[in-house]
């Protein structure tokens, strides 16, 4: 099997990185190296020194370079051709296109001229969400970086994440370039860029495997992130937008209900209805006497005069203001354990959840069961079978690897598509804001969903990126990038786009 690797991805996410990581990853039966490039734009001064540079300036695309598309207002050409030949010669040749156009149409080109001996390995780069001040800073650093062409990259940084979630079912990985590292440790060979790289040419180079799956329609979709990745988001989503396409499988869980659960979590507590009214009405009067406040601090500081008198007067009635603003954990008694709350009668059996049980002990194979921060939750096989006999692909939640593998031994491989979600959300912002009541513990083993996944990258199909930086920040349109991730890929199985 002959490979060409194809790196997309946005100014400073860290494309060169990888590129000398994949370079100083060369021994028997990988050889990498820079495909040639042109461009009609003149180089940049890092350019002209960089010995590796594969970008050389034309003025016009010659002929034999087929392959070409427009960035920042220049030409880029690529000879389809040369890469053929170094593939020929048992190179590996890696080529930065961020155009995914260009990409699309590389791989069907090299089926055609080729076949399936030769696989195009596309990979997606992300780093984190674009600033305009690290641009200008970079472009300062380069020199001969036009404002104008920096604002562009800027621009474009923005567009490049847009570009990724309409094509996301393009990509066969997602290298996520997401942690920082001092210069030392990131010319050691520990990074988790390394293992990420390290996988993709041990589990595909070197194995002769194919990045492309048999397709089947309808799949089991499996979502796999930490406790801030968005996954509820993407069922609510599908729960509510995607009953042509999709069936949330719901967990039968011993621990109690959340103020975030829906219907994809059966618990085996749950709040009573009764007890659930009457903290809806309780929110209600203190969002009432919240407006009221508001009304007083606009009444009052238009009758003082004084501007440093207004400034203190409206930072001691803001104070009085925060201490009244609404948390759910004094409204509903999530926070509290069920132990707690027997007594006030706040949580009660699940009927579901009860008569789960009795099922499990007449068919106990029937469930995928396991353990995860002292609760048990179970996964039922029957209704992933009835779903798929219905042409819905089930939508199922895996928390940990263990059940990845078992479903994979119930429904085999190719019946998977396994996602990992990835988010910006750091460890102290989830503990900070989340109303989870287990968020203490969901928070120790914040990074292992990141480290599993460099680890495996080879076995995750797709990556959706969960863009938000802030808990609750939902006005900007990236929880709507979320999930629009989710039906760009139900439509390109759906349609067979995805090979």
């Amino acid at each position: 099997m002959k490979y060409i690797i194809t790196l997309t991805g946005s100014s400073q996410s860290g494309k060169t990185t990888i590129i000398n990581k994949f370079e100083n990853s060369r021994h028997e039966g990988f050889v990498p190296i820079m495909a040639d490039k042109v461009t009609t734009r003149f180089l940049r001064k890092e350019e002209e020194k960089n010995e590796k540079n594969d970008v050389r300036h034309v003025d016009r695309i010659p002929e034999d370079y087929d392959l070409v598309y427009q960035q920042y207002g220049h030409r880029v050409g690529v000879c389809i051709a040369d890469l053929i030949k170094h593939t020929e010669e048992g190179k590996t040749p890696i080529i930065v296109i961020n155009d995914v156009m260009a990409v699309d149409k590389l791989k069907k080109e090299c089926s055609r001229r080729v076949g399936d001996d030769l696989q195009v390995i596309s990979i997606y780069v992300f780093s984190k969400i674009p600033r305009l001040s690290d641009f200008e800073s970079v472009s300062k650093k380069r020199g001969n970086v036009s404002p104008e062409e920096t604002k562009q990259r800027f621009e474009k940084a923005n567009a490049q994440r847009r570009i990724f979630i309409e094509n996301i079912h393009l990509f066969s990985f997602v290298i996520l370039n997401v942690r920082k590292y001092t210069k030392r440790e990131l010319t050691s060979e520990k990074t988790l860029i390394d293992r990420q790289i390290g996988q993709i040419i041990s589990n595909v180079i070197l194995k002769n495997k194919k990045v492309s799956r048999a397709q089947t329609y309808p799949k089991i979709f499996i979502l796999y992130g930490n406790a801030a990745s968005g996954k509820d988001e993407l069922i609510r989503a599908t729960n509510d937008l995607g009953k042509l396409y999709a069936k949330v499988i719901p967990k039968f869980t011993s621990r109690q209900q959340e103020v975030d659960d829906g219907n994809e979590m059966i618990c085996q507590y749950i709040v009573s209805e009764e007890k659930s009214a009457k903290y809806v009405y309780m929110a209600q009067d203190l969002l009432k006497q919240a407006l009221k406040d508001i009304s007083k601090i606009t009444e009052l500081s238009s009758s003082n005069g004084s501007k440093k008198g207004q400034q203190n007067y409206f930072h001691k009635l803001k104070s009085e203001l925060d201490k009244k603003i609404i948390d759910w954990r004094e409204v509903f008694p999530w926070a509290s354990t069920v132990e707690e709350s027997k007594t006030s009668g706040n949580y009660i059996s699940n009927p579901e959840y009860e008569e789960y049980i009795k099922q499990k002990t007449l068919m106990p194979d029937r469930y995928i069961v396991y353990e995860k921060n002292g609760n048990s939750y179970s996964i039922d096989i029957e209704m992933i079978r009835s779903s798929l006999e219905k042409n819905l692909s089930p939508v199922v939640v895996a928390s940990d690897s263990g059940t990845i593998k078992r479903l994979e031994e119930f429904f085999g491989e190719d019946s998977l598509v396994l996602i990992y979600n990835h988010s910006q959300i750091s460890k102290n912002e989830y503990l900070t804001k989340s109303k989870d009541a287990t968020a203490r513990k969901k928070a120790k083993e914040f990074e292992k969903e990141l480290e599993f996944y460099s680890d495996n990258i080879t076995s995750f199909n797709h990556v959706f990126i969960y863009a938000e930086d802030e808990i609750g920040r939902q006005k900007d349109g990236r929880q709507e990038d979320l999930i629009d991730q989710i039906f760009r890929l139900f439509r390109a199985y759906d349609q067979g786009w995805v090979k």
